[in-house]
């Protein structure tokens, strides 16, 4: 099978599970009598029962010609036992009618539509004098019901309304997944988690998984006094009319419910506090979080799978795929967040970073504000020296408590912020960037090594070098503590930071130039990485100054990094015990790691979310998670495929890539206010924050992966990360057209992401690396794989990336059409200058075409040519082939 057949049977194999079309051959079947009601299509069938008093559904799914019941709607029993969550309780009181179950009041069924194609099913109901009515559509090649929900309650008050179904495999499951983690029994999984939400849920092949409808949510928005609340300060908030808050949406997955012996999913509109850090719960005491609504109309609805034959652990692939198809693609399609040329940003931000003097954090007379240092250049972000007549330099962290340290750390990485300098130094022709990134390799290969391993930190004050922020203990180690173990003056080597550090050094030396140091240096390292790995494939996260192991996340999901180190170290030595420990990392974490999602790293557990190792959420059945492991695993898995060709390799980049999706903004919800989030990222399944600043990082992750997968919606979840990752950066532009209303920070500048604990916020800068600096290396990192515009003809990808969506392109004969539209002549303020981005065609043979762009008339050029087009957008949005005259022979047709 060659490749792009291949790719075409995948898509096609891909949209027959996702996609809604008329399924030739295999029509809708609808059976209905006055008891009874059966739909269903190739994949799934619903069974409604009419009761005589209440409406049964049961979700089927079809496998080996045969239905199998994976699902039903979850009726409220007339008893429950004594372990029933507090969410379910029935309790004694006035307060109890406010609690409505919609399942149980529908009472009448009836074949509303039906067509070759599809078919919709109305249930109605009362409860309590509250109507109810439920609309399930099904449309043939689908293997989900879209489950609508429409209230008209007798009084505006309310303190739940939520849809719940049951998974019918009883006990633990081999899989689940909700965007948080749980603590007690009364928290719920808040909307202020929903990134890309769905709960999920996954046994012996068979999987439910509820998707909410975020459509919806937007478009009927219903507002509640009082709704919303946090139980901490609101320390650093952006300002909001607390007339306009929206009754929140909430989903609640558990697996011990005490209302039924299966595990129990609902959704639907519900309060809840935002508890630092950051846990929601719904207080269920009696009528405490009865909300008075603006409307007594209420709609909400979602999308409910079932499938049969799933791939084991992996049935979330197709939810990830379903929701940017959905949700993200639309999104990826409209002007915001780029305001400008990304050229245009590196000519803005990089002297306000290089320049900037730091902040004090001080009191206010309504809390804590920041202070900007102004007018002294000796504090000045950027510093440079010469040690024996070598060039050195870096960028020091801007957090007061860290504004002495020069960093190459896990988060924070000087030597991809000298990618990107290096990348934007030649592209603006500025010598002075390409100038600083020389000098961060120079100062990065200075750092003392031993045995390879080498510190993190370097005290521009004291000169001297300290070797990670943490110093976990040797004796007296406790995994179910919840210290931080932060000590930023006398720290313990950290692998992920010396890996961080030296996959960039490689990353550097392949992309920019090659310094004859790098590859000594990161050998030491790697050599280091092959001496400590533990027979079962891992690498400790910290080691004391005796070199020793410490207990402290001794197992841990960090290996991805130190698979990318030494694959890519491989790549250029073909040193073979590189290969080999790396295959024996890819291993531990396929194993280990995969099948529960149990991406633990230093951040899960000792940084702001602290919690202890042992932390479990036996109520959703999941492990913390952090996306730093993820996208270092992401990485490691497409340097370990690039060096190997081992398909499965790829297969594991893929579905990590997959995974990651569910903490990406694939939408713009209206209640985030602080900023527009599309695109950008967020921490892990126990923090809340939005644009999170690793956004940058995933950018060139995703569209690495979705160039050797071929897969489109990879490219453009990793486009729309590296736009969302310049999102908050002060720019009259941002501010103008909605993007970034409240700016704490200097021109050029910003923080590190917003709304950290629940609630619209404006919270601190860490670094130029997680702010507008790392967002340039994002930026970079696309356009140096994909240029401004991508198509490639061979994988059926076309791909807008600086300033312009690509809408249309054909390949007929020696003619190519392609069709682009600018994004930013569409911004509410456009921008209003002309620029040029290049054009990358690829998959052609060696002969000359005629390019048809847009309403351009035919140019003859040649594959060559064709490979990197400038192409100019004037403020218009006019695009045209820059420099270029009608060739002899050209057509316009």
């Amino acid at each position: 099978m060659t490749n792009s057949f291949k790719l075409l049977f995948i898509g096609f194999l891909i949209s027959a599970s996702i996609n809604s079309f008329p399924a030739e051959g295999n029509p809708i079947k609808v059976r209905e009598t006055s008891e009874r009601i059966e739909i269903e299509n190739e994949y799934v069938k619903l069974v409604i029962i009419k009761g005589p008093s209440n409406i049964q559904q049961n979700y089927f799914a079809r496998v080996n010609d045969r239905w199998e019941e994976v699902a039903g709607a979850f009726i409220e029993p007339d008893k429950t036992d004594s372990r029933v969550i507090p969410l379910y309780e029935r309790r004694p009181g006035v307060a109890n009618r406010y609690r409505l179950m919609s399942n149980d009041g529908l009472q009448t069924a009836r074949v509303d539509e039906k067509y070759d194609d599809s078919v919709r099913v109305v249930l109605n109901g009362v409860i309590d004098d509250n109507t109810i009515e439920e609309i399930i559509t099904l449309h043939a090649g689908d293997n989900f019901f879209h489950i609508g929900i429409r209230a008209d309650l007798k009084e505006r008050r309310l303190e739940y309304l939520l849809s719940s179904f049951f998974f019918s495999l009883p006990g633990n499951p081999d899989f689940t997944f909700v965007p948080s983690l749980k603590r007690a029994d009364d928290d719920v999984i808040g909307d202020r988690k929903f990134f890309a939400p769905a709960a999920i849920i996954e046994k012996n092949g068979y999987m439910m998984a509820l998707v909410p409808d975020l459509n919806l949510i937007n478009k009927n928005i219903i507002y509640a006094k009082g709704a919303r609340p946090v139980n901490h300060p609101r320390m650093f908030a952006v300002p909001f009319d607390t007339n306009r808050i929206s009754m929140p949406t909430a989903l609640d997955l558990t697996l011990h419910p005490g209302v039924s012996p299966h595990p129990l999913i609902s959704y639907g509109f519900v309060d809840y506090w935002a508890e630092q850090h950051v846990y929601w719960r719904h207080d269920n005491n009696n009528g405490d979080q009865i909300r008075q609504l603006s409307s007594n109309r209420l709609h909400y609805g979602f999308d409910l799978f079932i499938k049969g034959g799933a791939n084991k652990t992996r049935g979330y692939e197709e939810i990830s795929y379903f929701l940017w198809q959905k949700y993200g693609q639309r999104y990826f399609k409209m002007p915001r967040p780029q305001v400008m040329p990304f050229a245009d940003y590196a000519k803005v931000c990089y002297p306000a970073a290089f320049s900037y003097e730091g902040y004090d954090v001080i009191k206010g007379p309504y809390g804590p504000k920041i202070r900007q240092r102004q007018n002294h250049p000796l504090l000045a972000s950027w510093q440079q020296w010469d040690d024996h007549g070598i060039e050195m330099g870096g960028l020091r962290l801007s957090a007061p408590q860290w504004y002495q340290f020069i960093y190459n750390t896990s988060w924070w990485n000087n030597v991809s912020d000298a990618i990107g300098m290096y990348y934007w130094g030649k592209k603006t022709r500025d010598s002075s960037l390409i100038d600083k990134a020389r000098r961060i390799i120079n100062f990065t290969l200075s750092s003392p090594q031993q045995g390879g391993i080498f510190p993190a930190l370097y005290d521009i004050y004291k000169k001297s070098w300290v070797a990670s922020m943490w110093k976990p203990p040797l004796n007296n180690y406790n995994p179910d503590s919840t210290a931080t173990y932060f000590n930023w003056k006398d720290g313990e080597y950290q692998t992920s930071s010396a890996s961080t550090t030296a996959a960039f050094l490689l990353i550097y030396m392949k992309t920019c130039e090659d310094d004859p140091g790098i590859l000594p240096f990161v050998r030491r390292y790697g050599d280091f990485l092959v001496k400590n790995l533990r027979s079962d494939g891992c690498v400790p996260a910290w080691f004391n100054k005796g070199l020793k192991p410490l207990p402290s996340l001794e197992w841990n999901a960090e290996g991805g990094l130190h698979m990318w180190v030494l694959s890519e170290l491989y790549s250029v030595s073909r040193d073979q015990s590189y290969l080999a420990a790396a295959k024996k990392m890819a291993k531990f974490i396929t194993d280990k790691i995969l099948p529960r999602e149990k991406w633990f790293d230093f951040e899960t557990f000792y940084s702001c979310a602290v919690k202890p190792e042992t932390f479990y959420d036996k109520w959703t059945g999941q492990y913390p998670a952090n996306t730093m492991s993820v996208f270092w695993a992401m990485e490691g898995f497409a340097s370990l495929y690039q060096v190997t060709k081992q398909p499965e390799y790829l297969k594991s980049a893929e579905a990590i890539a997959d995974y990651s999706i569910f903490y990406q903004a694939v939408w713009a919800p209206h209640y985030i206010i602080t900023a527009y989030p599309f695109g950008g990222f967020s921490s892990q399944n126990s923090d809340a924050e939005w644009l999170d600043q690793r956004s940058h990082l995933f950018a060139d992750a995703l569209v690495r992966i979705g160039l050797l997968s071929s897969r489109q919606d990879l490219l453009e979840r990793g486009v729309a990360a590296a736009r969302a990752s310049l999102t908050l950066t002060n720019l009259p532009e941002n501010i103008k057209n909605n993007i970034y209303r409240f700016p704490n920070y200097p021109l050029g500048l910003g923080p590190e992401n917003i709304d950290h604990e629940g609630f619209p916020q404006m919270p601190l800068r860490s670094g130029p690396s997680w702010a507008e600096v790392g967002g340039l290396f994002g930026a970079a990192s696309v356009l140096r794989q994909l240029g401004g515009a991508y198509v490639d003809f061979n994988h059926s990808l076309g791909i807008g990336v600086n300033g312009v969506s690509v809408t249309h392109y054909s390949l007929t004969g020696n003619v190519i059409r392609i069709h682009m539209q600018s994004l930013l002549a569409g911004l509410k303020f456009p921008y209003e200058k002309a620029f040029t981005i290049s054009l990358n065609i690829k998959g052609l043979e060696k002969q000359n075409y005629t390019l048809l762009l847009n309403d351009d008339p035919g140019i003859l050029l040649s594959s060559q040519e064709l490979e990197r087009l400038p192409v100019m957008i004037d403020p218009n949005g006019h695009i045209r082939i820059k420099g270029m005259k009608l060739k002899s022979g050209a057509k316009g047709n």
